[in-house]
C-alpha cells in the first residue's frame, strides 16, 4: 500500500505482527498521541498487535485488541462495556489503534482495521467493539469509525462505545 509520507514523499507500508524490537517505536507513537501515561499498560499487555511499517523501518501505526473471546464464554467486555447482547459470542474488541500524525489521512488506519477484522473473522469472531478516545478530537475519531460502519452500542452514551459486524468492516476497509 502506498501512503503519503513527510513532505509529500510516497512510502510503502506493510502491515505485520509486532515484533519485540518494535516495542519502543510503538511506545513512541503512544506518547505522540498524548497517551504517555498508558505506555506501561501497553508494554504489559500480551494481546496481539499489528503494526504498519514503512520501507524506512518506521512504525507509522498500530492496532491491538482481543480476538479470541475472553473469558471462555466469549463475553470479553467488562462491566463498563457489556457484551453484544443480541449476538452470540465470540466477539472481539480493539484496545488501541493509533496512526502517527505524519501518516494520518493516508489509509494506514483503514488498513490496520482491515487486517485486524480479517484476523478476528478467521478466528471465528463476528463483531468488534471499541471505545473511542475522548481526550481530544472525539468528533474526528468518531467520524473515522463511522465511515467504516461503526455505530453506537450504548444509546445513553452514543459517542462512548462503538461496534460493527466484521463482515461490514472487512467490506468497507477493503
Amino acid at each position: 500500500m502506498r501512503v503519503a509520507g513527510i513532505h509529500g514523499r510516497r512510502t510503502m507500508v506493510t502491515v505485520r505482527w509486532r515484533l519485540d524490537d518494535d516495542l519502543r517505536k510503538v511506545e513512541a507513537l503512544i506518547v505522540e498521541a498524548g497517551w504517555a501515561t498508558m505506555a506501561g499498560s501497553f508494554r504489559r499487555s500480551k494481546r496481539p498487535c499489528l503494526v504498519a511499517e514503512g520501507t524506512d523501518g518506521d512504525i507509522v501505526g498500530f492496532i491491538q485488541g482481543l480476538v479470541d473471546g475472553y473469558p471462555p464464554d466469549g463475553r470479553i467486555f467488562n462491566e463498563c462495556f457489556g457484551p453484544f447482547e443480541h449476538v452470540d459470542p465470540p466477539h472481539c474488541k480493539i484496545d488501541w489503534i493509533c496512526v502517527s500524525k505524519r501518516a494520518r489521512r493516508t489509509g494506514v488506519g483503514r488498513r490496520l482495521l482491515h487486517h485486524f477484522a480479517v484476523e478476528a473473522s478467521e478466528r471465528g469472531c463476528s463483531h468488534v467493539a471499541l471505545k473511542a478516545d475522548e481526550s481530544s478530537d472525539a468528533g474526528g475519531r468518531l467520524a473515522f469509525f463511522e465511515k467504516f460502519g461503526f455505530y453506537p452500542l450504548d444509546p445513553q452514551q452514543p459517542e462512548h462505545l462503538q461496534g460493527v459486524d466484521l463482515a461490514t468492516l472487512i467490506k468497507l476497509t477493503a
